[in-house]
């Protein structure tokens, strides 16, 4: 169950970072604990050399923030909380929420990352029992 001030904040949810609006952020995990932690990992170009990590990609048409051929940056996975002096609600005039992303692309990018040689085994984990969960 998501506390109220995690609701807006579930998983699907995008924002940027002002200092960084070329990167996306997308939440794939519920905000959980006394903190409220939760994975955001970003989205990027693919280069022209094709993409460093083809577990996602993602394609025009899948988010009105993809104009091109984009990946997803999973070795660049935060660990955020929205709680706390740290957390994403006591920064909110250093955050700029985005349109969600669909419940099909989320779980591409949740799959993509227990697939991905750059997620962390351990961030696998939490996103493997999530994913699995009923």
């Amino acid at each position: 169950m998501l506390s109220s001030a995690a609701e807006e904040w579930k998983p699907g949810a995008t924002f940027f970072l002002k200092i960084d609006k070329s990167h996306l952020w997308v939440i794939i995990t519920v905000p959980a604990g006394p903190e409220d932690a939760f994975l955001a990992v970003n989205m990027t170009s693919v280069s022209e050399n094709g993409p460093r990590d083809p577990a996602c990609i993602l394609n025009k048409g899948d988010h009105p923030f993809v104009k091109h051929q984009t990946e997803i940056n999973y070795d660049r996975t935060l660990e955020m909380s929205l709680q706390g002096p740290k957390g994403l609600l006591a920064n909110r005039d250093y955050i700029v929420t985005n349109r969600p992303v669909s419940a099909k692309i989320l779980n591409k990018i949740q799959r993509g990352a227990i697939n991905s040689r750059f997620m962390k085994e351990r961030f696998k984990d939490i996103i493997r029992k999530e994913i699995n969960s009923p």
